[in-house]
């Protein structure tokens, strides 16, 4: 399909001054937030001082960021005319961009700054394609420079250590996940890219051997792959201090757990190639609190909503670099806040179903006595994002996403649906399951089972159709898979 490519066209005087303007505002507020992340030990300061009288100055920001693209991106210029929103001034009168509306109707260059793509330093990513096919994003060496920044700050802030050494087993290639990995976390730490080869970190470890802080970066399905095939070859993990960070997908605390047995602690990001890398990430003080939705249901109640039954990621962000909304349809909205983005994003529709909550509301929900129990010593300040994922219960694995498991099971001959209206109740002694029925018994976790049990069958020893069929069911109804209940994945971060 041909797009629209708008000529950016002559700015009458009025507009010409305004841009001016805007322009210096924009910068002012922008080189005040690099002066924040110029250091990890300064981000570390600023996520930790954040204060909610800052959440007026990132609305305004926001706002400030579309009222200048109105002016100097001509796809966005075009797009506000053609929704009769030429005159808008409040944040709320800007329309949602999505994919379908803005990024697929206009090309690359007239969605940048001043209409002008090639620039030096540019680096072209693609996302996953869960639309229906990949989509190209561009990003500006000022914006990576950003974003390097915010990923080395936090990975300081969470995985503290001398000797630092991160393994980066992230998808290679044109994926933005792991070439932006690497490349950020090489300003604080040894990296090496190996991929998702478990033979090649595997003689990582082995070669430089336990002197070192490891960090290994994948999705959260290859990480209980890397834990099960040194197990098999009897890792020493008591010589090793080896930590985990996931992103791409959500991830069960069953999950975790099972990680944990091996990992000193595993952390989850959240982001979107459509967006940016980075957009917000866990906390130990997330963590805990997400443990603690699965089993209160007041606190399920109070914080996500009556009757709501999911569980969803939890990640701190930060407004002033994303400033984030949920719309009516309790869909995500991000913009990012920056004038160093070379294809602005403003007010955009992901396809996340999220809820937000400053860290005051979080913690007059728990209560004090519980909230000084569930805060860490990260004493990250930020507010809190919970994230549910897809709200076309698109799900994800290893960071590719394939069509929504509810309209494949749908499409198979002869399946009838199920009921939609399992429950999810605490189970004395444990977490609950996703879509566990009232009255069922809530199954075990891999922490609970014998070594060994519930693991993947050796290649050649393939579960037998039916056992397929009824995992696949379970996860589009949103029953007691253990592992990937529906409508939580994550976008490729």
């Amino acid at each position: 399909m041909t797009r629209l490519s708008p000529p950016l066209g002559p700015l009458t005087p009025r507009q010409r001054w305004r841009r001016v303007r805007l322009q210096a505002y924009s910068w002012a507020l922008t080189g005040a937030y690099r002066l924040g992340a110029m250091h990890p030990a300064i981000w570390r300061l600023v996520a930790r001082s954040y204060h909610p009288a800052l959440d007026w100055v990132a609305a305004k920001h926001a706002r400030l960021a579309c009222q200048f693209a109105a002016v100097d991106v001509p796809a966005y210029r075009h797009f506000l005319r053609a929704h009769g929103a030429g005159q808008a001034r409040a944040l709320r009168d800007f329309p949602e961009t999505t994919k379908r509306n803005y990024a697929g109707v206009y090309d690359e260059e007239s969605r940048c700054q001043e209409g002008r793509l090639h620039r030096t330093g540019v680096i072209v990513d693609e996302s996953s394609g869960s639309s229906g096919k990949p989509y190209n994003w561009v990003r500006g060496p000022r914006e990576l420079q950003g974003i390097y920044r915010n990923a080395a700050g936090y990975i300081e802030l969470v995985f503290p250590g001398r000797r630092l050494f991160v393994i980066n087993a992230y998808s290679m290639g044109a994926w933005a996940t792991g070439t932006t990995t690497g490349t950020a976390m090489a300003r604080i730490a040894m990296v090496k890219n190996t991929g998702p080869d478990l033979d090649k970190i595997a003689d990582t470890l082995e070669h430089f051997g336990p002197g070192y802080d490891y960090v290994v970066t994948a999705y959260p399905p290859f990480m209980k792959h890397l834990r099960d095939r040194l197990d098999e070859t009897g890792f020493p993990w008591g010589d090793y201090r080896i930590r985990g960070m996931v992103g791409g997908e959500s991830m069960t605390e069953a999950l975790r757990d099972y990680l944990e047995e091996r990992f000193e602690e595993v952390r989850s990001g959240y982001g979107a190639s459509d967006l940016t890398i980075g957009m917000g990430a866990e906390s130990g003080f997330s963590v805990r609190l997400r443990k603690r939705l699965a089993t209160d249901r007041r606190l399920r109640d109070e914080l996500l909503g009556p009757s709501e039954q999911r569980l969803p990621m939890i990640f701190h962000y930060n407004p002033l670099e994303t400033f984030l909304e949920v719309n009516a349809g309790g869909e995500l909205l991000c913009t990012i806040n920056t004038k160093s983005c070379l294809q602005p994003k403003l007010r955009y529709n992901v396809g996340d179903e999220a809820r937000l909550h400053s860290l005051a509301a979080v913690r007059a929900a728990l209560g004090e006595q519980e909230y000084a129990r569930t805060w860490t010593d990260e004493r990250m300040n930020l507010p809190l994002l919970f994230l549910f994922g897809r709200k076309d219960s698109t799900i994800s694995y290893m960071g590719g996403q394939p069509v929504s498991a509810g309209r494949r099971v749908r499409s198979l001959p002869g399946q009838s649906a199920r009921r939609r209206d399992q429950q999810v109740l605490p189970v004395a002694g444990g977490a609950a399951g996703a879509g566990v029925p009232a009255g069922h018994q809530h199954r075990a976790t891999r922490r609970d089972r014998p070594r060994g049990a519930g693991r993947d069958l050796p290649q050649g020893r393939r579960r037998p159709p039916e056992r397929r069929l009824a995992r696949l069911r379970r996860v589009a109804d949103g029953g007691p898979d253990g592992r990937r209940p529906a409508g939580q994945a994550v976008r490729p971060g």
